[in-house]
């Protein structure tokens, strides 16, 4: 029987002051969500944001095993990195990596290949876990 697996991965570009438009334009991929700096972020609680972000969601959820989705990711990320280490000078890149696994969390591995591509775009790597 094989493993059910729920994955999330993301990419994130945050900034305080920062074009949605132009993040956009320059990565070449349609934003799945995007975060005005100074709007609300919930509409039940009264906080705001307080920098803009830009959010491309690779997958929510998806049904397959994590370090053949996170290398598919890596090479989209791969395509534009160039100009996401010129973005990573001004603002911040995080790639987000969520794993659900029948309510237990299989251990991550991130191979030498996947570290060297975070460390040449300038990004760190946050890892989402709840138990």
């Amino acid at each position: 029987m094989a493993e059910h697996y729920e994955v999330f991965l993301k990419l994130i570009i945050s900034g305080e002051e920062m074009s949605l438009g132009e993040v956009t334009e320059v990565v070449g991929l349609a934003p799945t969500k995007l975060c005005k700096r100074g709007t609300q972020k919930r509409p039940q609680i009264a906080t705001f944001n307080e920098g803009s972000r830009w959010i491309y969601s690779f997958c929510e959820g998806e049904n397959s095993e994590p370090g053949e989705l996170l290398g598919q990711f890596f090479n989209v990320l791969d395509e534009r990195k160039s100009v996401l280490l010129e973005l990573s000078r001004k603002m911040d890149i995080c790639i987000f990596f969520a794993i659900y696994k029948g309510g237990y969390f299989p251990a991550v591995c991130i191979s030498k290949r996947q570290v060297e591509f975070l460390n040449s775009i300038g990004a760190r790597l946050d890892f989402d876990i709840y138990g």
